[in-house]
């Protein structure tokens, strides 16, 4: 790389560097750059696309029904809330507007 690119990039990235920190971006960035080329020329054929390196399987729990927390319970420790008749209650939050 060269200082001009390292200079396109941090204008891109809206980075003000110094002379000195260019010039260290130049040598660390080229050496990425040579590692990330080198990379590229592993040969690949026969190797399967993976997710993840090891099998991976989901620790979860069986999703049975149980019987729920009560309402109430619920809502004793809430901060603020509604309780009607209908539907148990609410926890009431202050709105978000944007």
């Amino acid at each position: 790389m060269t200082i001009a690119e390292i200079q396109a990039l941090a204008q891109l990235a809206r980075l003000e560097l110094s002379p000195d920190e260019m010039t260290r971006l130049t040598s660390e960035l080229t050496s990425i750059l040579a590692y990330a080329d080198h990379i590229q020329k592993i040969p690949l054929e026969g190797v399967e696309p993976t997710a993840h390196p090891l099998d991976a399987v989901n620790v979860w729990r069986d999703d049975v029904p149980a019987v729920s927390l009560p309402v109430e319970d619920a809502l004793e420790s809430a901060p603020d809330a509604e309780r009607n008749d209908d539907q148990g209650g609410f926890f009431l939050v202050p709105a978000v507007l944007e």
